[in-house]
């Protein structure tokens, strides 16, 4: 009985051409050839409509499409207590004295403002990290404040 389910999953395998095994009734799929750079145009294609996509599913995802405002402000929420938690534990240097409390106040001003304050001690990965910060900070206000004003204008 093992025997003859073996043979099966093997027949159905080789018919698949997920396996190597040449015998009557299954040859061997033809090779395929080797692709190099530069790609098809239409690989490029769907690369760039992934992409779209993706941006797509983070814009609803953040703010419902610019019209739940609530959605923006928990986005920015998460986004601020995360980072505050990854400046806890990476950001700052040992010497700074900066616990998490200090921590969500430098992301807050560091998400709100434009202007570059006086640094904290950073270590080598702080400053991407506050780079990441002021660039998704006022993005996620500007769609919150979106969705606000199309919710007043209604």
């Amino acid at each position: 009985m093992a025997a003859l389910f073996a043979a099966r999953l093997l027949l159905r395998a080789c018919r698949s051409g997920r396996t190597a095994l040449t015998f009557a009734g299954c040859p061997l799929p033809p090779a395929e050839p080797v692709r190099s750079w530069p790609r098809p145009a239409h690989w490029r294609g769907s690369l760039i409509a992934r992409g779209e996509h993706a941006l797509l599913w983070l814009y609803w995802l953040t703010s419902g499409y610019g019209l739940r405002a609530l959605r923006a402000f928990t986005s920015l929420a998460v986004l601020v207590a995360v980072t505050a938690g990854a400046f806890t534990a990476w950001g700052f240097k040992r010497g700074s004295h900066l616990d998490y409390a200090g921590s969500v106040q430098y992301t807050l001003r560091a998400a709100t403002s434009f202007l570059h304050g006086p640094d904290p001690n950073l270590t080598g990965a702080g400053p991407w990290m506050e780079l990441t910060l002021r660039f998704t900070g006022p993005l996620l206000f500007g769609l919150a404040v979106l969705a606000l004003r199309s919710r007043v204008k209604r």
